[in-house]
């Protein structure tokens, strides 16, 4: 999780990626080898957290610019 933060600049996604790394955890730990599932569970989560605050970037700009327009 450690080198995910490091190579994260944006600080509104730190939560995000703590709250994947907690969820992949809590998924491993139901499987007989946690420590090898949880690394492919947590890219899985990180990739989902990333997707997502992209899209919320996209409709933030939308509107700002609809904003923009309307006033």
């Amino acid at each position: 999780m450690n080198a995910a933060l490091d190579r994260n600049r944006t600080p509104s996604l730190i939560p995000w990626i703590r709250g994947a790394a907690h969820e992949a955890a809590a998924i491993a730990w139901l499987h007989p080898f946690p420590l090898l599932v949880f690394p492919g569970l947590f890219e899985e989560k990180l990739t989902a957290v990333r997707r997502h605050h992209h899209q919320q970037n996209v409709i933030r700009s939308r509107t700002e610019e609809w904003l923009q327009l309307a006033f």
